[in-house]
């Protein structure tokens, strides 16, 4: 019925001509209020009483307030909401409705002014000439005495005399004001992804406290069958994916992107962070060349190694011509990877004994330049074996599920025992690059006898020397 109501006094009225005000109404024996919009405020209030038990009071009403002053209402008072509209009537709330306009001074801390990235000149401007058409509408927001939100606002209407509400607010410390200013701000600000990124892990270590707090309250006693078993709380840690799942969720991004931007804040040159700032940088490119960057500096500290061995067992890191989109990711990405010719003028030759053999994993798109690496350490190509895959990984011609691992000879060098294994071994692939140990225990079953070694490996093998940049 009150809807009807009003809208037969708006059109009544002229819709068109007639603002929209935000209204506050008190149920003061429900100890809520409701914060709303609507042409006439007081006509909303009569069809709002009808078939009330309760008496209401229209206690405030912003004239030319709109929605998007009834949508700052409602996020600044989110924790008192009971409806959508309707809100216990807390001493915030109280306090907005009953004071009174101001211009006093308050504290400026340097630290929220400068959190949220300034407006530009346009959006200032802009901002200016509202305010001046109309007011200021959005309350300010202290802790205590000290301004936390709303600067340009301030500064606007210090500057032109004019008045504006305000709104204090209880925080547990600078850090829990900030937290609620990034959590308040982080969509209307034009913050870049780097931008958001960077600010939410500000809140890393709160954030882990949090966590860590629940598992202590939820974990002191838990069931293992029919014992109970007392948890240390001291021992409680915080899972990292879990903690990057939540900076994910406060930032509004994946945990791939929060993983990633940490590394770079971490690890990037300031040259780099400020491609970012400015756009001309993606954080997938500058976290792939910091992580190259990185990485490369660990192979070359990396000692090359020494000796003479029968078997030598390599997964080069292939550098592929190809492009893909950003969101793809590339090799560098995992690991380093090396040119072709590079890669040929590794000194594998000396290594290498007279009669020895050669096992190199190899992909389709760069199968022919295996076999320069081939003849370039000094092998001929005798065989092959098929890694199917399972799964399958995105190509340019078709879906790729193989891998080839080609196997070469120096002299005379066949394989110590006669067993014959399938050509086609079906393994499901799991992390990136990673070989199936398979294929290793094929190598070691052939050949038991004489000195192995594996280039560019990632974990140590027993029977096995290794060189590679991820080898503990």
């Amino acid at each position: 019925m009150s809807e009807v109501f009003e809208r037969t006094c708006w059109h009544l009225r002229g819709k068109n001509a007639t603002p929209e005000h935000v209204y506050f109404i008190l149920d003061a024996e429900s100890r809520a209020v409701k914060i709303g919009i609507a042409a006439f405020p007081e006509e909303r209030l009569a069809a709002m009483q009808i078939g009330n038990p309760h008496t209401l009071q229209l206690v405030r009403v912003i004239q030319n307030g709109g929605a998007k002053i009834e949508r700052d209402l409602h996020q600044l008072f989110e924790g008192a909401a009971l409806t959508n509209e309707w809100f216990r009537l807390t001493p915030e709330i109280r306090e907005y409705i009953g004071q009174s306009l101001t211009t006093r001074p308050f504290k400026i801390d340097d630290d929220f002014k400068r959190f949220l990235p300034p407006l530009s000149a346009s959006q200032k401007t802009g901002l200016e000439e509202d305010i001046l058409n109309r007011g200021c509408l959005s309350p300010l927001v202290l802790w205590d005495e000290t301004l936390i939100e709303g600067h340009h606002r301030y500064d606007i209407c210090q500057k032109h005399g004019l008045p504006f509400n305000t709104i204090r607010l209880n925080f547990t410390g600078k850090e829990d004001a900030l937290f609620w200013l990034f959590k308040h701000h982080r969509n209307r600000r034009n913050m870049s992804k780097f931008e958001l990124a960077q600010k939410a892990l500000l809140f890393k270590p709160k954030l882990e406290a949090e966590a860590r707090n629940k598992k202590r309250e939820a974990g002191h006693i838990y069931h293992r069958g029919k014992k109970k078993v007392s948890l240390n709380p001291e021992n409680l840690s915080v899972a990292p994916m879990h903690t990057g799942k939540l900076l994910a969720d406060l930032a509004g991004l994946s945990a791939d992107t929060i993983a990633k931007v940490e590394v770079i804040q971490q690890k990037a040159t300031e040259e780099q962070k400020a491609k970012l700032s400015t756009g001309e940088a993606t954080i997938n490119q500058v976290y792939v060349r910091t992580r190259r960057a990185e990485v490369r500096e660990h192979v070359r500290k990396t000692e090359w190694p020494t000796g003479k061995y029968r078997v030598i067992y390599a997964d080069p890191p292939w550098q592929y011509s190809n492009t893909q989109p950003d969101y793809h990711g590339v090799q560098d990405d995992h690991y380093p990877t090396m040119a072709i010719s590079d890669i040929c003028l590794l000194p594998v030759k000396d290594l290498a004994l007279d009669d020895s053999v050669l096992f190199l994993w190899a992909t389709s798109p760069v199968l022919e330049d295996a076999f320069k690496v081939i003849n370039s350490w000094g092998f001929r190509y005798k065989a092959s074996f098929v890694w199917d895959k399972v799964k399958h990984n995105m190509g340019h011609y078709n879906s790729v599920r193989h891998e080839l691992l080609l196997v070469a000879v120096r002299g005379s060098c066949q394989p110590d025992n006669p067993r014959l294994f399938d050509s086609v071994q079906t393994v499901e692939r799991t992390n990136h690059s990673a070989k199936p140990e398979v294929f290793r225990d094929i190598i070691d079953t052939l050949y038991p006898y004489g000195k192995r070694l594996e280039l560019f490996a990632r974990a140590k093998a027993d029977g096995w020397e290794q060189y590679g940049n991820e080898v503990p």
